[in-house]
C-alpha cells in the first residue's frame, strides 16, 4: 500500500490564483481596480487569478499590498506561488507521455484526493487488462509499430499503480456500451473478471449503466474529474475527443460537468448491483 504524491506545481498555481481572487473578492475590488492599482493590464489580473502565469516575488507583494491579506493567508499564498515554480525531474513519469494535457492527467492519478471517470465508448486506461490495452493499441489508425505499442504497454501498466494509493478514491461510471464493445476480443473475459477484482479495492468503486435504463444526458461524453482539497476545493475536468486532448479548470465549466456527473452516477447501478451485474456478463460472454 501506498500514499498518494505531493500537488503538482500546476495545481498549487491554481490554488494560489483562487486564494488571490477570493480575498479581491472579499475586499470588494473588481479585476479593474486591481489593475489599476498594481499598475497592471487587466488581462494579467485575469491570468494570475486564473494561475496562467507565474507572479514574479514583486508583483507578488505588489498585488498583496492592495489585497492586505491577513499574515495566515499571506504564508499559504506565498507557500502556493512558491510551490508553483518548483521544476519537475526529468526522470518523472509525466515526461515520457506526449501533449501537455496527458502529462498533467499523469500528476493528477497520483496526487488527487478523488478522480471520478465517466466512460461509454472503452474500459477506463486504470482498469484494462495488458490484452485489452494492445487489442486497443492495435486498432489505431494509422497503425501503430511494435516498439511504440509496447512501449505505450509499459506506460499504461506503471499508471495504473495508482490504485495502489489506498490514501485516493477513485470513481469509475461505465456504460455498458463499453462492455458490449469487446464483442468477441480475445480476453473479454478475463477484462470483466479483471473488473471484478478492481472493484474490491476498498479505494475504488465502479458504477455501471446497462442498456435497460435506457438514456441519460451525457452519455456518450469521455472525462475524468479530479479533485483537490485544498482551501478552497480544486476540481480539473479531463476531456477526450475524437479531434484531442483537454484539461479545464474554468469553474463555471467545471461546475457544469460537476452536475452532470451527480446526473450519471443517478442513472448508474447501486454499488451492491455491480458485482452480479458483472458476473452476468461474464458468463455471458462464455456462452
Amino acid at each position: 500500500m501506498t500514499a498518494r504524491e505531493p500537488m503538482p506545481p500546476f495545481v498549487h498555481k491554481i490554488v494560489a490564483g483562487r486564494q488571490l481572487e477570493m480575498l479581491r473578492t472579499a475586499a470588494g475590488l473588481t479585476q479593474e481596480q486591481v489593475a489599476d492599482a498594481c499598475g497592471w493590464s487587466q488581462t494579467k489580473v485575469v491570468n494570475v487569478e486564473q494561475g496562467a502565469i507565474r507572479v514574479r516575488p514583486d508583483d507578488l507583494e505588489r498585488l498583496l499590498g492592495v489585497l492586505r491579506p491577513d499574515d495566515e493567508q499571506r504564508r499559504r499564498i506565498h507557500e502556493h506561488v512558491e510551490a508553483g515554480r518548483a521544476p519537475i525531474p526529468k526522470s518523472d513519469l509525466r515526461w515520457r507521455f506526449k501533449g501537455d494535457a496527458l502529462r498533467k492527467v499523469v500528476e493528477m492519478e497520483r496526487s488527487a484526493a478523488v478522480m471520478s471517470s465517466h466512460s461509454s465508448m472503452f474500459v477506463p486506461g486504470l482498469l484494462q487488462t495488458e490484452a485489452y490495452m494492445r487489442h486497443h493499441f492495435l486498432a489505431f489508425r494509422p497503425a501503430l509499430e511494435e516498439a511504440e505499442i509496447e512501449r505505450l504497454t509499459s506506460l499504461r501498466l506503471q499508471r495504473q499503480r495508482v490504485l495502489d494509493n489506498t490514501d485516493q478514491e477513485f470513481v469509475f461510471s461505465i456504460d455498458q456500451a463499453a462492455l458490449a464493445r469487446m464483442g468477441n476480443m480475445p480476453g473479454a473475459n478475463e477484462q470483466l473478471l479483471h473488473l471484478l477484482q478492481a472493484d474490491e479495492r476498498p479505494n475504488v468503486s465502479l458504477l455501471f449503466v446497462p442498456f435497460a435504463h435506457g438514456y441519460y444526458r451525457g452519455q456518450e461524453a469521455q472525462y475524468s474529474i479530479f479533485q483537490y482539497d485544498a482551501d478552497p476545493t480544486i476540481h480539473f475536468v479531463y476531456v477526450e475527443r475524437y479531434d484531442g486532448r483537454e484539461v479545464v479548470s474554468d469553474p463555471k465549466h467545471v461546475a457544469g460537468v460537476l452536475d452532470l456527473w451527480e446526473e450519471q452516477r443517478a442513472a448508474g447501478l447501486k454499488a451492491h448491483e455491480a458485482t452480479p451485474f458483472l458476473r452476468f456478463l461474464s458468463g455471458a460472454s462464455r456462452s
